[in-house]
């Protein structure tokens, strides 16, 4: 048996055990926490190697928006960049601890500060 008979076989068995009524419940990071979510029998094994990977399927985001949320907090920082170069640390109005759909939804904006500002190099804070 090589590998990939493996693979197919422990893809036949997560469908068999689901076939049967046995779900496989993740605990996933959210903005409130955590969040329980039903994991399909097909991402069970990406789940094992990948779970970032799976935690932005399950939301329908991409891998580096996940990240990027995470990275943020979990909430949607101000897109502008300061005469120094920085980028601004405020965040946006209604980005505060948001789940990641609504992170990638507000990525880019700007906040009450630099809102209208966006076509300026040097913005001033």
């Amino acid at each position: 048996m090589n590998k990939m008979d493996g693979e197919m076989d422990k893809s036949q068995f997560l469908c068999d055990l689901d076939d049967a009524g046995i779900s496989f419940i993740i605990s996933t990071p959210s903005q409130n926490g955590v969040d329980t979510c039903v994991l399909p029998p097909s991402k069970v094994l990406k789940f094992m190697t990948q779970p970032e990977a799976v935690y932005a399927d399950l939301h329908g985001i991409t891998l580096r928006d996940y990240l990027q949320w995470e990275a943020e907090g979990m909430s949607v920082q101000c897109s502008a960049r300061t005469k120094a170069g920085k980028r601004c640390k405020n965040v946006v109005a209604g980005g505060a601890s948001v789940n990641p759909k609504i992170w990638v939804d507000l990525h880019g904006q700007y906040c009450e500060v630099h809102n209208g500002m966006e076509g300026k190099a040097d913005i001033q804070r």
